[in-house]
């Protein structure tokens, strides 16, 4: 099949641009984590629940839905860090919720296209960007004992931007990959640092108490899918891939075969019938 090759200024000055532009906003937003340190800490403040919550570079015309104990004030300055590590880790897990539906609003958006070339065109630069931010993140770890870490390192503002960027832009692959397997794969496949960095990034989600299981089973399928699971499920299959929509049209038309097959041979048998019952009254 072939492939346009274009860059990503191209595709969002091009007839995407709109939704381009809409899109990269989440990676932007994923590549800044100013001001979420104080997002957790105001997490458990009923007073402030109802001022919205938001980062610069969020789409604006897509604002997230409200859902109980919103994070707030995400760009306030620190305040504490004394707040107890249960209540840490649920203060994020709501902010995480937050940036989750917005997400899978921009995934599903780019699942929307038809056609491979578009989703391609989407999918390259939000990728590019993904990827420069978890390089960035990684570098910034390099010297950091995570497993040493409190579960949400507020005391570590540095260290916890770069654990923010990597929770989130993990869970961001993992909806790119599994609905759109065929573009993100072109992109990734034969990529040594870019499929190292996939794996180093689900092992450290893995380690977090602020992932849970929902989000867990999904990188899990991020790792079946880009085949770098310690241990192959035989029986994963991607229902969004083409090679698998293809097999399902074949067995489809396959099975329509057979069923006028067998119709015919039906009707056939019924004809015969009559012809004899005919020949029997003569």
């Amino acid at each position: 099949m072939p492939r346009r090759r274009r860059t990503a200024a191209a595709a969002v000055s091009g007839a995407m641009g709109v939704l381009a532009v809409a899109l990269l906003a989440v990676l932007m937003m994923l590549s800044s984590g100013d001001g979420v340190v104080a997002a957790l800490e105001a997490g458990t403040s009923d007073s402030e629940a109802g001022k919205g919550h938001g980062r610069e570079g969020a789409i604006a015309t897509s604002p997230s839905p409200r859902l109980p104990g919103d994070v707030a004030r995400l760009n306030a300055p620190l305040e504490t860090t004394d707040m107890p590590d249960d209540k840490l880790v649920q203060s994020y897990r709501r902010h995480f919720a937050i940036k989750r539906t917005e997400q899978v609003k921009a995934a599903d958006s780019i699942f929307e296209k038809p056609q491979y070339e578009r989703r391609f065109d989407l999918v390259k630069p939000l990728l590019d960007e993904l990827f420069r931010t978890l390089r960035a993140s990684q570098r910034a770890l390099e010297d950091v004992d995570v497993a040493a870490l409190r579960p949400v390192p507020v005391d570590q503002p540095e260290v916890l931007d770069a654990l923010l960027k990597v929770w989130e832009n993990m869970a961001f692959f993992g909806d790119l990959i599994l609905r759109m397997p065929d573009q993100v794969h072109t992109l990734i496949d034969n990529h040594n640092v870019r499929l190292g960095l996939v794996r180093w990034g689900v092992d450290l989600c893995l380690e977090s108490p602020v992932y849970e299981d929902t989000h867990r089973q999904q990188l899990r399928l991020v790792l079946q899918e880009t085949g770098l699971a310690e241990e192959k499920d035989p029986s994963y299959i991607n229902p969004f891939s083409e090679a698998y929509i293809r097999e399902q049209q074949r067995l489809k038309q396959q099975q329509q075969q057979q069923q006028e097959e067998h119709l015919k041979k039906t009707l056939k048998r019924q004809r015969m019938r009559k012809r004899r019952l005919r020949h029997h009254d003569l």
